[in-house]
């Protein structure tokens, strides 16, 4: 399984939430379930679609006992919680 919390500290940064997602249709509701509860896995088109958005070009997939968890790097982290340039 893979614990998505990281992403969704990120996307919280960028201002990602559960409701504008709803508005944008960045990802489906269902996807948005899914990373926030932690209970599926997600394919890596719609990570890679929740990177470009944030202009993130790194994340690390890192084992973390019989799982795994999204790590994405402190210098690609919104600093003032905007998107990055």
């Amino acid at each position: 399984m893979i614990n998505y919390d990281g992403l969704r500290e990120v996307m919280k940064e960028h201002g990602i939430t559960y409701s504008s997602l709803k508005t944008t249709k960045l990802i489906s509701q269902a996807t948005m379930q899914k990373i926030y509860n932690n209970d599926d896995y997600i394919g890596l088109k719609l990570i890679e679609r929740l990177l470009k958005e944030m202009n993130i070009k790194e994340m690390r997939l890192v084992q973390d006992g019989d799982n795994y968890k999204i790590i994405i790097p402190e210098s690609e982290k919104a600093a003032d919680g905007k998107k990055k340039a």
